[in-house]
């Protein structure tokens, strides 16, 4: 899997990158800690070499297993991580971009990963008691001390990174094949479509997830699937009774045309994500090497003006006569 330059940050990744949420083993259903150490390793040797991580997932217990798994096998890896929200004994999350809070957050970021610098470092969500320049004044000089080597914006007004805007600063932003996103993401996600649609044909400075809309997209799920009480996906009105029976259909439609492709429903929802401009990376998240094979098949899939077409019309659900 070939890399390819980040928007101006100096750092190369792979179009196929690995969301590390469901490292934090809450939210996410069964993980094995073992088999997720292993798709990691095994993403490594496909050529996989991005790994997106967060304090809040799992409350450091995330970027902790990333960074025991990633010791001494680093070369060439590129380790993005967050500031913006912080929890309290009692797991409260708060926003805080203060200055001296997003250096601290990032010094236990360090810590847990075990690298110094990191790669990339995103401001994770808005902080409206918080003006953005004054977060981007810390980020700056982060980067001038060799603490960062980029940093980024995920979830933002449009109308604020446009205001501050420079070719060296990365977006992270929801984006899938169906543009089906959770009510929480809905904002961001509209103001993702709005920076890409901006953004120069040529230009790669821009990460999506939820690429596979929490697994909806993977092909796996059929309607008798169930969710337990503290699993993300049973408060995602996108898998509520009401929505899934209608999504799930929708997402079969994806599945029938990978399958007539002979590649797995998921790469080709990657792919669909890698065909819009100005993608630079797509976010998915992993349990297993098998569902890291799968994803990798999507930078080989041949898209015909056809396969284009049949997959706007899915995208637009519409009626499709043949594919």
């Amino acid at each position: 899997m070939n890399p390819r330059p980040l928007g101006s940050t100096g750092l190369d990744v792979a179009p196929v990158g690995f969301g590390c949420w469901q490292l934090g083993g809450d939210g996410w259903g069964t993980l094995s800690a073992r088999a997720v150490q292993e798709a990691i390793l095994r993403a490594i040797d496909l050529g996989l070499n991005v790994f997106d991580t967060a304090p809040i997932y799992g409350f450091g217990q995330s970027e902790d297993l990333l960074g025991r798994t990633l010791s001494g096998r680093s070369e060439g890896v590129v380790v993005v991580s967050k500031v913006g929200l912080v929890w309290d004994h009692r797991k409260v999350v708060r926003h805080n971009h203060r200055p001296e809070s997003l250096r601290t957050q990032l010094e236990g970021s360090l810590q847990r990963l075990r690298r110094e610098p990191l790669d990339l470092l995103l401001l994770h969500w808005p902080d409206p008691t918080v003006l953005l320049d004054d977060s981007v004044a810390v980020l700056d000089s982060l980067r001038s001390q060799g603490k960062i080597r980029a940093w980024g914006l995920s979830n933002f007004p449009a109308a604020d990174v446009t205001r501050i805007r420079r070719p060296d600063v990365v977006l992270e932003y929801p984006s899938n094949a169906l543009k089906l996103y959770a009510q929480e993401s809905r904002a961001a996600a509209s103001a993702g479509e709005e920076l890409l649609g901006a953004l120069d044909s040529t230009a790669t400075g821009f990460m999506a997830y939820d690429v596979l809309a929490r697994g909806l997209l993977g092909g796996r799920y059929t309607e008798a699937k169930k969710f337990g009480k503290r699993d993300l996906r049973s408060r995602d009105d996108r898998f509520s009774a009401a929505a899934f029976p209608g999504n799930l259909q929708r997402a079969r439609r994806i599945s029938e045309l990978a399958r007539k492709l002979g590649t797995p429903p998921a790469a080709l929802a990657i792919r669909a994500v890698l065909e819009r401009a100005g993608v630079g990376c797509a976010l998915v998240g992993f349990k297993t090497s098998t569902q890291v094979e799968e994803a990798a098949e999507a930078v080989s899939i041949q898209m015909t003006e056809a396969t284009r077409a049949t997959m706007k019309a899915i995208e637009d659900n519409e009626a499709i006569n043949s594919v």
